[in-house]
């Protein structure tokens, strides 16, 4: 579903019928801005909750290094490396899986010495988020590594979720937010039990791991004033 098409959705759930039926997420006021921002709201809040979902996963190539170039500069979607995934000459005979370092450590280790180029066997990401790297390579060096993207907001009408196919996390999540406002303890209730279990559909298919989601999700009490 696009971003209207969510929109669209949430409107027809949560009965603002007297607006009609929004056209556009673009210039919208009163109470169908409210809506629109709660579907953005939902999508990021869902896409935040874990850094290692699948849907952001994405395998990069920081092409042949420059010999005796030890700082490499990281893509800047990057949201949460995976560090056990970084090669050099990945998928050949000399393929070699850097270690990780954190900073410190391999500050303390590798800065008081300089060592000569040769294929790096270490690594370790700088306060800024950027790679270095020891040895500094050689040539004919050529770094991978896998990475999981930052979310990424919605804002325009076909802007489509990374969550796409389990989307309707996204319409129940803005729901409960709009029945949440409005004091709505029905909609609330059952908005939130919709999320609840679209939500753990999203994450039994889009996480490495199978998390204790039972604990993660507790049932919530509604108490309208």
């Amino acid at each position: 579903m696009s971003f209207l098409e969510l929109c669209q959705e949430v409107r027809d759930r949560t009965g603002i019928t007297r607006f009609g039926l929004p056209s556009t997420v673009i210039g919208q006021v009163g109470q169908l801005a409210y809506l629109v921002d709660n579907v953005a709201r939902a999508d990021m809040f869902i896409q935040r909750m874990h850094t290692d979902w699948k849907f952001l996963f994405t395998e990069h190539s920081f092409g042949a290094l420059t010999a005796g170039t030890a700082t490499i500069s990281s893509p800047s979607t990057v949201w949460n490396w995976d560090l056990e995934s970084f090669y050099i000459n990945k998928g050949t005979a000399d393929a070699t899986n850097l270690k990780y370092l954190p900073y410190k450590e391999f500050r303390s280790t590798f800065y008081s010495t300089a060592s000569p180029n040769d294929t790096p066997s270490f690594f370790a990401i700088k306060p800024g988020g950027d790679i270095i790297v020891n040895p500094p390579p050689s040539s004919g060096k050529v770094l991978t590594a896998d990475y999981y993207k930052k979310p990424v907001k919605m804002t325009v009408d076909a802007s489509v979720s990374d969550i796409d196919e389990y989307n309707q996390a996204i319409v129940e999540l803005a729901v409960f937010y709009y029945a949440e406002k409005r004091h709505d303890g029905g909609l609330m209730q059952s908005s939130w039990s919709k999320f609840k279990n679209e939500l753990l559909l999203l994450e039994d298919n889009e996480l490495p791991e199978r998390y204790e989601t039972n604990s993660q999700h507790p049932d919530i009490t509604i108490t309208v004033e």
